[in-house]
């Protein structure tokens, strides 16, 4: 019965840190799982709620682990963001309080960059926050710009030494 119900799936969706990898290091298994997924016919979309890197960053991480392939998916609130600002809010100038990465990420896929007048202030996990972009950022939201937190997660896999800025905005004004 169960064989005859996963033959009807066609998608496979894979939570990444914790559940394929601990940082750089894959977990035991997981490679050889998703090698299997795919020869019996199922696309593979990884899921991470990782704002610190790029989804092209993150493919190469996991593609060097042996994990992603070509015809695999990468789903992260990177591109949730882009989405959401290409359906309802295209054209809006964005500050993208991320890694020059996520920003470049965010410009590629025609998102307006504008730190100076934004109408929308996108928060990510910022490994190279400044004084300045946190300044930046909290302006842009209190002369009127809409905001996004990308993720408020309290606790992150990893050992950076710095505060959390995902935080910031908890009680501004004007969140989409």
């Amino acid at each position: 019965m169960l064989k005859k119900e996963l033959k009807k799936i066609k998608y496979i969706l894979v939570d990444t840190d914790g559940t394929l990898n601990y940082g750089d290091e894959p977990i035991f298994g997981a490679a050889e799982a998703l090698a299997k997924l795919r020869m019996a016919g199922k696309k593979i979309v990884f899921l991470t709620n990782d704002t610190s890197h790029s989804p092209s960053i993150l493919k190469e991480k996991y593609r060097k682990m042996g994990m992603f392939e070509e015809q695999d998916y990468f789903y992260t609130p990177v591109y949730a963001a882009i989405d959401l600002i290409q359906n309802g809010y295209q054209g809006k100038k964005c500050f993208i309080m991320g890694n020059a990465d996520v920003v470049e990420d965010f410009a590629s896929h025609g998102v307006q960059i504008d730190e100076d007048a934004p109408e929308i202030a996108v928060l990510a996990r910022d490994t190279s926050a400044t004084y300045e972009k946190a300044v930046k950022f909290e302006k842009a939201v209190k002369n009127g710009a809409y905001y996004i937190t990308l993720s408020q997660d309290k606790t992150v896999v990893g050992d950076l030494p710095l505060p959390d800025l995902r935080l910031l905005p908890a009680s501004l004004p004007r969140r989409i």
